[in-house]
């Protein structure tokens, strides 16, 4: 990647996990104090700016989450006891870069299943400590999170964790942007069609951008060669998103071959899956965009954007 976050796996099992963990962990700078209740009390009535002070204190306070992935289904044929040690996730980073994780951790193309075996656990979890730290707070708050590739990109992710907002009455709102788990691919796009690129070119750079950012190809490598739930979360996620890519088939000898486990190769693997995204979005991209200029500038895979709503509770 370009410009990769530092991301980190907690516990003793750093490689077996890391390919599960990394859409979870993400740091954004250096934590400005320690989230509680007193930064976001408001006393009197109501501060109708009160969604942009919390927006920072969510950007810069930073929490633990724990949590547990779920079990792998019986699309691969093997079965996890939920209790293994294995799947126990801890991260750590701001509610807002945790709520960009959670977002991409909740991938999906379209209607298809989420793509990861960690997103609904997470998200769970992090609500979970969101609703406790503001528990005493004189007023509301909804933090959501949207990921995309690009406008109307056929996969996206969202979140929304803390109270739902009120349909009726006074909401401030207030917006901001995090890195993503995904590299950021934009300046290359713009310059690829600078080059005389066109949407293939964009399509291409994000497509291996997304394939790169679900699955890495070391550290899928790394867990698939070892036999335990990393290799059946892993080979899970493979097969998720060879079925969920128009024109893949996770019964295609590029995927099925190479993720069994004397035959390991992502290399190949992820190759075949890039190959594929990449005219899924250059159709995408075509139809969406007047011109390739314009869906360059509009890629917006390395960030994800969050919403802080508050109101009177």
């Amino acid at each position: 990647m370009s410009d990769p976050l530092p991301r980190e796996q907690i516990g003793e099992r750093a490689v077996n996990t890391v390919v599960d963990v990394s859409l979870a962990l993400l740091f954004v700078g250096v934590a400005v104090t320690t989230l509680t209740t007193v930064p976001l009390q408001n006393e009197g009535e109501y501060d109708p700016h009160q969604a942009e002070y919390t927006a920072e204190t969510l950007g810069s306070s930073t929490i633990n989450v724990t949590y547990s992935a779920v079990a792998a289904d019986s699309a691969t044929g093997d079965q996890i006891d939920e209790d293994t040690e294995g799947l126990r996730r801890e991260t750590h980073g701001s509610i807002a870069s945790l709520a960009g994780s959670v977002a991409v951790a909740k991938g999906r193309f379209d209607t298809g299943p989420v793509l990861t075996n960690t997103g609904s656990a997470f998200e769970k979890a992090l609500d979970e400590r969101v609703q406790t730290a503001l528990v005493e707070s004189s007023f509301e708050t909804n933090v959501t999170a949207v990921w995309k590739p690009f406008d109307s990109a056929s996969i996206r992710g969202t979140t929304a964790v803390g109270q739902s907002p009120p349909d009726t009455g006074a909401v401030s709102t207030a917006s901001m942007t995090v890195p993503s788990t995904v590299e950021s691919v934009r300046e290359d796009a713009i310059e690829a069609v600078e080059h005389g690129g066109r949407y293939e070119a964009i399509a291409e750079l994000l497509a291996g951008a997304v394939i790169e950012g679900y699955l890495p190809e070391l550290e899928s490598k790394r867990a698939l060669e070892r036999s335990g739930p990393d290799r059946t979360l892993t080979r899970q996620r493979y097969e998720r998103m060879a079925r969920a890519i128009d024109g893949a088939d996770p019964d295609d000898e590029s995927v099925d071959e190479n993720v069994e486990l004397h035959s390991v190769d992502t290399d190949s693997v992820n190759e075949y899956l890039v190959d594929q995204l990449t005219d899924q979005f250059e159709a995408e991209l075509a139809t969406t965009f007047e011109s390739p200029g314009e869906a360059a500038a509009a890629v917006s895979a390395g960030e994800v954007t969050i919403a802080v709503r508050t109101w009177q509770s």
